[in-house]
């Protein structure tokens, strides 16, 4: 189900974008509209793809974690790069593993007893699945899937 959630998600925000594009290019409303849907599925099936392989592998990670609580896919924003990764919950820390295929690939770990508060935003302003941690005097901003899953399972390990 997760599959065609992202297939459809990436393909259709990619194809429309891809279709105006390329109508903009051509000067030509028909070829923007079939560039736009040929790249939505091809799109769509490279990051469903990629995005099912990547959660196999963190699955196995996540089975050798004695005190899991939560975890999933996510971005983490380090600098100006959305550092994509796996996001874990266990009793008493938050762990961000980045995978092989970004520039950053440092580990963020962080004990609960640090953050000081959980909130949800949106990222670029639209989009419903930010989550920022206020640590310190610094904040730690990621993108996931069921922002206020991702809160309420940090807050209530926080306790």
């Amino acid at each position: 189900m997760k599959f065609i959630k992202t297939f459809f998600l990436a393909g259709i925000s990619f194809g429309l974008l891809f279709g105006v594009v390329m109508s903009l290019v051509f000067a030509d409303a028909n070829a923007g509209m079939y560039s736009g849907v040929l790249g939505g599925i091809l799109f769509g099936f490279i990051i469903s793809f990629f995005v099912h392989i990547q959660s196999k592998a963190f699955r196995k990670v996540d089975s050798q974690i004695s005190d899991l609580v939560y975890s999933g896919s996510a971005n983490h924003f380090v600098n100006a790069e959305a550092v994509g990764g796996w996001l874990q919950l266990t009793k008493t820390q938050l762990i961000f593993t980045p995978h092989a295929i970004n520039i950053q690939k440092e580990e963020f770990r962080v004990d609960l007893k640090d953050v000081l508060s959980v909130e949800i935003n949106n990222a670029l302003g639209i989009i419903p699945n930010g989550l920022v941690l206020t640590i310190g005097d610094k904040k730690e901003k990621f993108v996931v899937f069921g922002r206020t899953t991702w809160k309420n399972k940090i807050l209530e390990m926080k306790g």
